[in-house]
């Protein structure tokens, strides 16, 4: 069985985080398969196959430029935050909060009141992403 070659690849660094796309040759079908990491995991749900090699580049700059672009902007909003809510507390929020957030927002400076009354409502904080002691902390401070 012959293996895929890389003939291409694509990556941006944010921070910390690392994205990254591969564009390899399937030398038994003949198609090119651009395949996406994050932090060098592989993420095989966004896999993407087509014919032409000029569609996989374009394909894998757009996605990993849409990734770290919302990658820098969850960054900016998380220290926009520094000083009225806990960093890792702001991180930790889910992409669905994050959403909502951005989708009720401006500008990141309207992010800190609704991320604290959502805080106050007990939304910010997802108990599931710490361990015990700290949620338990946490829960008896409010």
């Amino acid at each position: 069985m012959a293996k895929a070659k890389k003939v291409w690849g694509y990556r941006q660094d944010v921070g910390e985080t690392i994205f990254h796309a591969s564009v390899m040759k399937d030398a038994a079908w003949g198609e090119y398969r651009v395949k996406f990491f994050t932090d060098c995991a592989h993420m095989p749900q966004a896999d993407y196959h087509t014919d032409d090699l000029e569609d996989a580049k374009a394909t894998a700059t757009a996605e990993v430029g849409r990734l770290a672009k919302r990658e820098k902007r969850r960054a900016q909003l998380v220290e926009a935050a520094i000083g009225r809510l806990h960093v890792e507390l702001a991180r930790d929020l889910s992409d669905e909060e994050l959403t909502r957030c951005l989708g009720n927002c401006v500008g990141a400076h309207q992010l800190i009141p609704l991320m604290q009354e959502e805080r106050e409502r007990g939304l910010t904080i997802p108990l599931r992403t710490i361990d015990p002691d700290t949620a338990e902390a946490l829960r008896s401070a409010s």
